[in-house]
């Protein structure tokens, strides 16, 4: 783990003893959300392979299958996780569009997204976004 000295005096980047910078991915950091952080940034425009997700954290394609076995999980069941996650916390502001909301969860179409969403929590988005205001209320 970094002192929190170790930074480079002009631009603050993270560096190691050596004073060069460290990727931006902190040790302490876990696999999984890692893993997640990225996801988040690529869902919007498509999302990822394993293969490019493997290469972007620094690992080969077959230890990120390893590691996430490890944890008891596969490359597939993170994505949907996440996306499952993501959908629940956009569904919770009301001002955010349907069609805005499949966007960034990667979908091609609302319809898509309205589909994953029946699948995932048998109601529809606009009934788990009621749900979910509903509940927050409580």
């Amino acid at each position: 783990m970094l002192a929190p000295s170790a930074c480079c005096p002009l631009c603050g980047t993270p560096v190691n003893a050596q004073g060069r910078p460290v990727n931006a991915w902190s040790a302490s950091q876990g696999l999984i959300d890692r893993l997640e952080e990225l996801l988040t940034l690529h869902l919007p425009t498509g999302g990822l392979h394993s293969h490019v997700a493997a290469r972007k954290l620094g690992l080969s394609t077959r230890s990120l299958a390893r590691n996430l076995k490890n944890e008891g999980t596969t490359f597939v069941e993170t994505v949907q996780r996440l996306r499952m996650r993501l959908a629940q916390e956009y569904l919770r502001d009301e001002r955010m569009p349907l069609a805005d909301i499949a966007w960034k969860l990667g979908f091609d179409a609302q319809s898509s997204f309205s589909h994953a969403c029946r699948k995932w929590f048998g109601k529809s988005p606009l009934e788990l976004r009621m749900f979910l205001l509903v509940e927050a209320q409580k």
